[in-house]
């Protein structure tokens, strides 16, 4: 049992009423995109298991491509839910 405002997460998505990204990732997506607007270059992290067993998050210069990748992923989720519900259309 899960209370009724907490999020309902699947597979990285949430699934409360509609399907979406997680509010963090897109947060970390949008700053990402904003620092290479500014300053013409981001940092990507990522976290993999190190040699103990233990997750090291790991720091490195990021690639267009990867950026390009994660809002194509974001615009696919909204483009789902615009499909969905035609009516309910958000200015933003």
């Amino acid at each position: 049992m899960q209370y009724r405002d907490s999020r309902q997460e699947v597979t990285g998505l949430v699934v409360n009423r509609k399907i979406n990204v997680r509010s963090e990732y897109r947060h970390t997506v949008r700053a990402m995109v904003h620092r290479l607007f500014t300053t013409g270059s981001f940092d990507f992290e990522y976290r993999a298991e190190g040699a103990n067993g233990a997750l090291v998050v790991h720091k490195t210069n990021g690639r267009p491509s990867q950026l390009h990748g994660m809002l194509g992923f974001i615009d696919g989720v909204d483009l789902y839910n615009r499909k969905l519900n035609p009516a309910k259309r958000s200015v933003s």
